[in-house]
């Protein structure tokens, strides 16, 4: 599949950098997603990495070597007011762990989530992260996004992570003293593959992301996604992007019309 060249060039121009005045943004990572029609797939969750894995090794042959187990939940306030500041709040527990709290901030312009004063207490540098997918009309497109992890608690309000993190009040006036409520507990499975060469000098690790309601058993939401680290090169991203292209051919039917997963799991009320 031939990509334009103008999108080639809007491509490289958002991955690279993003210019404004004095402004210089560099990329960490980008990250390659396709969403998956849950309800197009087995429902157990070795027949449904089973069942993609065949429709991908089409384009590349897919070793699956292992895979990782954690519970996963969402939290938002009464108000949704994370989601309407586009960021999310995450726990995730690793089996026989302790939870580890992310707060993300997403959002397709990169300056908006490169200026948003959120950041860690610890002043720890957090870089930006691409992450590509093809949306409903076919077309691949970013959304970035920046993470703010640390291990802690689940919090009962925002305020239970403003030790964690600073400047939360550009959330929100009187933010912190609000409960959270949570969305779904989810069990997360996630299948990994050797690294599959995408050039000479670059190859990835694919991953087939399952959640399921911990509840129910209900296969809520699933995606596959690979990524690859700064530096790039031209070549690198060219046929990442051909990769990611050459998945969604593969997977068909089974390929869903979004890759966020969280859109399915975050407090029904901020959906």
């Amino acid at each position: 599949m031939k990509v334009p060249v103008l999108g080639c060039v809007m491509v490289l121009a958002s991955l690279f950098s993003y210019e404004t005045g004095a402004q210089n943004i560099a990329l960490e990572s980008r990250e390659y997603k396709l969403g998956i029609a849950v309800d197009r797939v087995p429902r157990e969750a070795v027949a449904v990495a089973e069942a993609i894995r065949k429709r991908l090794n089409l384009i590349k042959k897919i070793e699956l070597r292992g895979k990782r187990q954690s519970q996963v939940q969402f939290l938002d306030t009464d108000s949704c007011a994370l989601a309407k500041n586009a960021m999310l709040l995450r726990a995730r527990t690793k089996l026989g762990g302790k939870p580890r709290l992310t707060l993300k901030i997403r959002n397709p312009d990169i300056l908006a989530v490169d200026t948003m004063p959120i950041a860690l207490a610890s002043k720890k540098s957090v870089g930006i992260e691409d992450d590509y997918s093809i949306g409903n009309d076919g077309k691949p497109a970013s959304n970035f996004s920046k993470s703010f992890s640390f291990d802690g608690t689940i919090p009962n309000q925002m305020a239970d992570i403003s030790s964690q993190i600073v400047n939360l009040e550009h959330i929100g006036v009187d933010l912190s003293q609000q409960p959270l409520r949570s969305g779904p507990l989810v069990a997360e499975t996630v299948f990994v593959s050797r690294p599959v060469v995408i050039t000479d000098q670059l190859a990835a690790e694919v991953e087939i992301s399952l959640w399921y309601e911990q509840a129910g058993g209900a296969l809520l939401a699933a995606d596959v996604s690979f990524t690859i680290e700064a530096p790039f090169d031209y070549l690198q991203v060219q046929a990442a992007d051909k990769l990611l292209l050459d998945f969604s051919e593969a997977l068909g039917q089974f390929r869903g019309a979004s890759a966020e997963k969280a859109l399915a799991v975050i407090p029904a009320r901020c959906r």
